[in-house]
């Protein structure tokens, strides 16, 4: 195995893209690679875009820290090359090797993200998969929304119909192509719907859970400190598209009942959330009453 150590690439795909830092072994034989991803060199180097120095520690501190240590989150997330990853494989291979009509063989093609970039390269894309072409089915994929969380309280938009009907709602929406995960879609959602970017608040994750509803999967992103009223008035404002005709107020809530949302779930949602931190609070004053 000794032999084989010089065939090692050690990467990490936060530099590629990836919301969290993951050390990775790229095995390259047959040809020279050099990594370089957003950093110029295929590691993090506190420089990957997905984090930023805290300014208290002065340490770089991942966007979804919290969540690397333990299961990615959604399992999407679990396994898979990123797209920037593989494109660059590609490129360098194409320098040495004429590439067109090679077949790039993806063994774990669950959500085939390998297809684009190797089928933008010339090649052949070739999926081991008993599940089949999944891509070809996103229509009958769940939807996916952000809750962003706040002891309890969620950011919610409620949305208006051309009838006039009003209804408050979670951000979320259906998984589109250029969705490479769910979690994907749900931030593009949230974006859209709220005008939040994640550097807007993803230094102030405090953890991420996922809950899997029968038609939607959320992604809870408990945050430490309360976005104040006015930033988020200024961002719902900056919005951009088919969301600015159809959302017309954001805003924290817990205590929306249920007639003045259309889906389920996110009442649902909305009461565990809520429960949750009923019970932490509860606890809390438990503790310090003695």
């Amino acid at each position: 195995m000794l032999d084989q150590e010089e065939w090692k690439v050690v990467v990490d795909l936060c530099a590629y893209g990836w919301p969290y830092q993951k050390p990775t072994n790229l095995w390259v034989r047959g040809f020279e690679f050099t990594p370089q991803g957003r950093t110029g060199s295929g590691r993090c180097e506190a420089k990957c875009g997905q984090g930023e120095i805290n300014q208290v520690t002065k340490k770089f501190h991942h966007y979804l820290a919290a969540a690397s240590n333990k299961k990615a989150p959604g399992k999407e997330m679990t396994c898979g090359m990123p797209k920037e990853l593989l494109a660059e494989v590609l490129a360098q291979l194409a320098k040495k090797v004429n590439i067109t009509n090679k077949v790039v063989l993806d063994l774990c093609a669950g959500f085939q993200s390998m297809r684009q970039p190797a089928t933008q390269a010339g090649c052949r894309y070739v999926a081991v998969d008993n599940m089949g072409d999944r891509s070809a089915s996103l229509r009958g994929r769940k939807r996916a929304s952000a809750a962003l969380s706040y002891k309890g309280k969620v950011l919610m938009v409620k949305h208006k119909a051309e009838d006039g009907t009003e209804w408050w709602a979670i951000p979320g929406g259906k998984r589109e192509e250029s969705d490479e995960t769910l979690q994907e879609t749900a931030l593009r959602e949230l974006q859209n719907a709220t005008g939040l970017k994640c550097e807007d608040w993803m230094r102030q994750l405090k953890s991420l859970t996922v809950k899997t509803g029968k038609e939607t999967t959320y992604y809870v992103y408990e945050i430490q400190e309360r976005l104040a009223g006015a930033e988020i008035q200024a961002a719902f404002e900056r919005r951009n598209g088919k969301d600015m005709r159809r959302s017309t107020e954001c805003k924290w809530s817990d205590e929306l009942v249920e007639r003045e949302m259309v889906r389920r779930e996110d009442a649902t949602i909305m009461k565990q959330l809520s429960t949750l931190a009923n019970q932490q609070l509860t606890k809390f004053n438990f503790k310090t009453s003695f």
